[in-house]
């Protein structure tokens, strides 16, 4: 007999995406080890892009350059539909412009390896997962449309600030949100609460005749 394939027995759910798939990956044991190693590796090198891009900043604005906080009457990431209203009223008033100048070199530090990352760290960092699953680009099917909130004028303006990114297109920050709210109810165990809801709601259809 000839050596056997070996089984796909486990199931890798990555962190990092590329290309259109957002299901599971089935894999062996083996595989499964060396996904992970790289998994903790790109988590590595985005937290030494957020570092170099401080440091980068730094360097550019003189070695005694001003640190800046966030305003703090804010939690950030905001939780609640309420916080997320209150921070826009406070982004609209003008009295606050150069805090927000400040807030979004603050933001800019997080930093990432590319326009992607960068986007999605920054949009991370102000609000959750929960609250974004409320807020699309548009603002279609009852969702709050980022387009035209003013949040999207802080985020274009951190993207820009972090030194990776600073020449970024508005058409790519805006690819890279949509993006990000679109796979908002994944994240956080979103995919994994569908898929028991829709197996329960199979468990409680009515077995056809014959079929007891």
């Amino acid at each position: 007999m000839g050596p056997t394939t070996p089984r796909n027995e486990h199931v890798f759910r990555p962190t990092f995406r590329v290309g259109g798939d957002s299901g599971p990956i089935p894999c062996t044991a083996a595989e499964l080890h060396g996904l992970l190693l790289l998994e903790n590796i790109k988590q590595q090198v985005n937290q030494l892009a957020g570092t170099l891009n401080i440091l980068m900043a730094k360097v550019g604005s003189g070695l005694h350059a001003p640190t800046y906080e966030m305003p703090e009457e804010f939690q950030f990431p905001l939780d609640s539909d309420g916080e997320l209203e209150r921070f826009e009223e406070w982004l609209r008033n003008p009295l606050n412009e150069r805090m927000k100048t400040d807030l979004a070199t603050s933001l800019s530090s997080v930093g990432g390896v590319d326009t992607k990352r960068v986007v999605w760290n920054i949009l991370a960092r102000m609000i959750t997962c929960t609250v974004a699953r409320r807020i699309n680009w548009k603002g279609v099917n009852g969702k709050r449309a980022f387009s035209k909130m003013a949040m999207k004028i802080v985020l274009f303006r951190a993207v820009r600030k972090c030194a990776i990114t600073s020449a970024a297109m508005d058409a790519d920050i805006s690819q890279h949100t949509i993006r990000w709210f679109n796979l908002a109810s994944d994240r956080e165990g979103g995919r994994q609460e569908r898929q028991e809801r829709r197996r329960q709601s199979q468990d409680t259809l009515p077995v056809p005749d014959g079929q007891y």
